[in-house]
């Protein structure tokens, strides 16, 4: 059977469960929107997780509150912190091997969910840290750090894991980019009321590998936070990341349903979507009015 995951933390670590579960002959990577909109193919008996539904797969898992739930399907949906997570609680007494992955299934919740510290933010330790150098990219050019990731979260010692010299040098990477990154950050970002609103459109791709909740903590009055990215492999679309800040919660606006009004999805704290560029303007005073009016 095929697995197909987002590729975000919580995807890597919903390849690790499922292939304690079921027969997995090969892991993919797709990015929400391709699967509803049928450009990644999906198969009959493939298994998804962490994605939308499609109605060629043969188990579905996942936890988006904004997508499209089937009247009949096999697998889980239950609005939580990760997909990980719902599925670790669902089987780890039937599967006893996924039984000692406690403390992952914790993290992965706090990491998914937004649940962080401002020092979680600031000095990112442990899962955390790892998880800051899973960046998904629109062409699924990192897939072979993804499947290494998988099986290195085997060991189930986040310190170990970081050790390995592969982990060890995203790691080095993204703390040694960590200043430039805040520069840059500062540069392309500005408040729009109660929104901030950071226009990467003009950054480099190779400059974006970084701590993306860092932004709540250079902006603390912000409540919401709209991040802009260019498709390098998809020419005219602008790819939208909307999130509530996770140290300032004020807003009780569900980001995931209103991503969906335009093409997107997500959580109650966060979501994306993509648009042509041609809407940009458009879309972004709709959605800073709606944010703005909460």
């Amino acid at each position: 059977m095929r697995l197909i995951v987002r590729p975000d933390f919580d995807g890597l670590v919903c390849a690790l469960y499922l292939k304690k579960i079921f027969r997995i002959s090969a892991v993919a990577y797709s990015e929400p929107k391709d699967i509803q909109d049928g450009v990644f193919q999906v198969q009959p008996g493939d298994i998804i997780a962490n994605l939308p539904y499609h109605p060629n797969c043969s188990w579905w898992f996942d936890h988006h509150a904004s997508n499209e739930i089937p009247e009949s399907f096999r697998g889980l949906f239950e609005i939580a912190p990760s997909a990980a997570g719902l599925i670790w609680k669902a089987y780890k007494d039937q599967f006893p091997k996924l039984q000692p992955f406690e403390y992952l299934t914790e993290q992965t919740d706090i990491i998914d969910g937004a649940l962080l510290s401002k020092e979680d933010i600031l000095n990112p330790q442990g899962y955390i840290l790892l998880s800051m150098t899973v960046v998904p990219s629109h062409d699924l050019t990192d897939a072979d750090y993804w499947d290494y990731l998988i099986d290195c979260l085997e060991v189930n010692d986040p310190h170990q894991i970081l050790s390995d010299p592969i982990p060890a040098a995203r790691v080095a990477k993204f703390l040694s980019g960590k200043k430039e990154f805040e520069d840059v950050l500062l540069r392309s970002s500005k408040m729009k009321g109660k929104v901030v609103l950071t226009d990467f459109l003009s950054v480099s791709s190779d400059d974006l590998s970084q701590n993306r909740f860092v932004v709540y903590a250079l902006f603390p009055e912000a409540e919401v936070s709209i991040t802009l990215t260019r498709m390098k492999d998809k020419q005219g679309l602008v790819k939208l990341n909307v999130a509530k800040s996770v140290l300032n919660r004020k807003s009780e606006l569900h980001i995931g349903f209103i991503l969906r009004e335009f093409g997107g999805g997500g959580h109650s704290g966060a979501g994306s979507t993509r648009i042509e560029e041609t809407r940009l303007p458009e879309i972004l005073a709709l959605l800073i009015d709606r944010f703005n009016q909460d």
